[in-house]
């Protein structure tokens, strides 16, 4: 089903993307929602494709993780920092290839800090909505009633006949 719903919006199943390090293509995006999809989320999967299509909180969470996780493990395998990288170049007596060579380096691990950050501060983004949305969920139904319906109906029935039981405490 994934791959029908890839082919049928134009992705093939294996691809290329050029990625800037403050901005992820649309395309990839889609292409991780779409196999980030659980069973539960499968026939929603259309959605990916929309603009900021979003299947879902959890769906969008997977997404990212699915993005984050290689781009660290890259970032891992190099064996010094950019800041070791840094005091390298500061040395004398390097040779031209390894001063280029050096500073490829840091180019490359710059543009994937630039990359995590940019991820992480999405998923961040993504886990405080799924955090006020269980929060939301748990309040009373008085609380999230943006109207107030719930809470002037209770008003309205004070002091009358059969007056309704007001619960203040939200418990």
């Amino acid at each position: 089903k994934r791959q029908e719903l890839l082919k049928a919006h134009g992705i093939a199943e294996s691809w290329r993307s050029q990625i800037k390090p403050d901005e992820i293509p649309e395309k990839l995006i889609q292409f991780l929602r779409v196999h980030s999809l659980t069973l539960e989320d499968i026939d929603q999967g259309h959605l990916a494709f929309e603009p900021n299509g979003i299947v879902s909180l959890n769906n969008e969470l997977k997404a990212y993780y699915s993005f984050l996780v290689p781009c660290k493990l890259i970032f891992m395998k190099y064996p010094t920092t950019i800041e070791q990288d840094l005091e390298k170049l500061k040395k004398s007596g390097l040779s031209p290839h390894v001063v280029l060579a050096t500073r490829l380096l840091i180019a490359e691990k710059q543009y994937l800090v630039k990359t995590l950050r940019v991820l992480d501060e999405k998923i961040q983004s993504i886990r405080s909505k799924i955090q006020k949305q269980k929060e939301d969920q748990r309040k009373p139904d008085a609380i999230v009633d943006p109207d107030n319906n719930h809470v002037q109906k209770q008003i309205d029935g004070l002091g009358k006949e059969n007056p309704v039981a007001v619960d203040v405490t939200g418990q």
